[in-house]
Parts: C-alpha cells; sequence; structure tokens
C-alpha cells in the first residue's frame, strides 16, 4: 500500500448509509451503495395469512436503504402476517410471526386430568396460543382457561 494512503477503520451502521467519518480532525462524507437480497410481496397479504416463497413473495435484490426493522433472509414455512402487507413492500420481522398452534375460533381438543381420572372434549378458543400459552377457551357456554400443549390440543387443570 503506497505511504500517502491511511488504513481506516470505522464503525458502520447498517441503519444509514450516509454519514460523516472524522479522520485526523476532518470530516468526510461517506456514501454506501450495496444491494442486499430481500423478500418482496407480489400480492397484498391479509393479516394471519400464509407467506409462502414464490406463491405470494419473490426473492430481489434492492439498493440498500434505510430499514426500520431487519428484512427476512429466508421465509419458514410456520411464517404468517402479522399486519396487512401491501403489494410491493419488504417482508421483515415487524411484519410477520410464527404461526400458532392453537388459532382463534378453531375447535381444539381439551384434556381435563385429575388424580384417577383424564377426559377428553371439544372447545372453542378464543385465543391464538403457541406451547405454554394460557389461552381463554369456550365450553358448555363457559369460559375456562387453559394451557397450549400441542397443536389444537390444551390442557385444563
Amino acid at each position: 500500500m503506497p505511504k500517502k494512503y491511511k488504513t481506516i477503520k470505522f464503525l458502520f451502521t447498517p441503519k444509514n448509509p450516509y454519514g460523516n467519518i472524522k479522520i485526523d480532525n476532518k470530516f468526510y462524507y461517506i456514501k454506501i451503495n450495496a444491494k442486499l437480497p430481500v423478500f418482496i410481496a407480489t400480492t397484498i397479504i391479509k393479516q394471519n395469512s400464509p407467506i409462502l416463497e414464490n406463491i405470494n413473495v419473490i426473492k430481489k435484490e434492492i439498493n440498500f436503504k434505510r430499514f426500520y426493522s431487519k428484512p427476512l433472509d429466508k421465509i419458514k414455512k410456520d411464517l404468517i402476517a402479522s399486519k396487512i402487507i401491501s403489494k410491493n413492500s419488504i417482508i421483515t420481522t415487524l411484519n410477520t410471526k410464527k404461526a400458532p398452534l392453537v388459532l382463534r375460533g378453531e375447535n381444539v381438543n381439551v384434556t381435563i386430568k385429575s388424580k384417577n381420572i383424564t377426559i377428553t372434549t371439544t372447545a372453542k378458543a378464543l385465543k391464538d396460543g403457541n406451547i405454554g400459552d394460557i389461552i381463554n377457551i369456550e365450553m358448555n357456554k363457559r369460559i375456562y382457561k387453559a394451557i397450549v400443549v400441542n397443536k389444537n390440543q390444551v390442557e385444563l387443570k
């Protein structure tokens, strides 16, 4: 490396690709040009709808710009929209969530355990939930609290 050039190290924040660097008490304006692979919605995706690669989203490289949330680098099978995602929007961690094992309004199998007896029946889930979550269920026109133990299975104690 020629002697007139200096090697510099600086902290780059991906939230803002523009900025100023101070070297030897001199300020330098920087601009970083980069391309980033992201997933973009091809259609309007409604809340709680599944996000499926090559069906309602495509992978595309875009010019790096300011992001308010981290763009997803891969689409998992159990991913759903946490809010309405408009067409041509970037799929991020803020507008997606993992699909719950129990969906509100679905019928779930309820296991009622006592010391020597176990009863299994069905009820309507009044809330979404994943394993370990306590949700409300409606059974025989009464509301109970139950713990989610598996897909469409809850336990009442």
